[in-house]
């Protein structure tokens, strides 16, 4: 959804253009960020099923001491869950949007370590975190920036980390939203590069680039949610010098 996008990107010239020219209506806009950030709002967006989707995903996580990195900022109760679940380890949060930064510093009272960073070049030293969450952030992205937001994942993940990913499942064709024209033109317009993300396996790209930097999986764990309309992914590492 553009508009207006060479006045966006003149005002917001620091941030990726992809976020200017697709996104400003839902992460950079005041109005649109108090409106978005309401239970029923974001339950709408995903027709339902936002509290299984965090469900599903604190069940996945089990961090209890080291560092724990959430990537971008999430609309909703999920941070707050997170810092919850990882009591006993360090909450960090990054977000290329100032806006996003501040929301949820008040949701959290001060009690994570907020910085301002894009996801395609993070400023953490390598191998630093014990885990990574990637929340609904990849089908935002072309491509070249989904796949550099990875591998800067997986380079400051530790050899024995673990990644969560959660996101949209694999090309659902048979899913009735996607047989539905109207509901998948809607969706299409809203997200301009969900059609390139479904065509994403999300395990064979993360296999890949773990091997690129050093790591393999050594458990995977995949629940599907809304009819396979969803998936919530649990990635297991060790470096590949180990035995498997």
């Amino acid at each position: 959804m553009r508009f207006l996008p060479f006045i966006g990107r003149r005002y917001w010239k620091s941030l990726p253009p992809y976020l200017v020219d697709n996104y400003w209506w839902a992460y950079l806009w005041k109005p649109a960020i108090w409106f978005f950030d309401h239970q029923p709002i974001i339950d709408l967006i995903v027709f339902r099923h936002y509290r299984q989707l965090v469900h599903r995903t604190l069940e996945n996580v089990s961090l209890h001491s080291g560092r724990f990195l959430q990537l971008t900022c999430v609309y909703g109760e999920l941070s707050r869950q997170l810092l919850h679940k990882c009591n006993g380890a360090t909450f960090y949060a990054v977000d290329v949007a100032e806006p996003q930064l501040k929301l949820l510093k008040r949701k959290l009272n001060g009690k994570a370590r907020l910085a301002r960073m894009n996801t395609e070049k993070l400023a953490f030293c390598n191998a630093c975190f014990d885990a990574v969450l990637i929340f609904f952030l990849f089908h935002e992205q072309p491509r070249t920036a989904r796949e550099s937001t990875l591998r800067e994942a997986l380079r400051v993940l530790k050899p024995n980390g673990s990644m969560y990913i959660t996101e949209y499942a694999n090309n659902p064709r048979h899913h009735f939203l996607s047989r539905f024209r109207p509901a998948r033109f809607t969706i299409a317009h809203l997200e301009p590069f969900l059609a390139y993300f479904w065509q994403w396996p999300v395990h064979n790209m993360v296999e890949t680039n773990a091997a690129d930097s050093g790591k393999i999986i050594a458990k995977y764990q995949s629940t599907h949610i809304f009819n396979k309309f969803y998936q919530v992914n649990a990635f297991h590492f060790q470096p590949i010098s180990e035995d498997t």
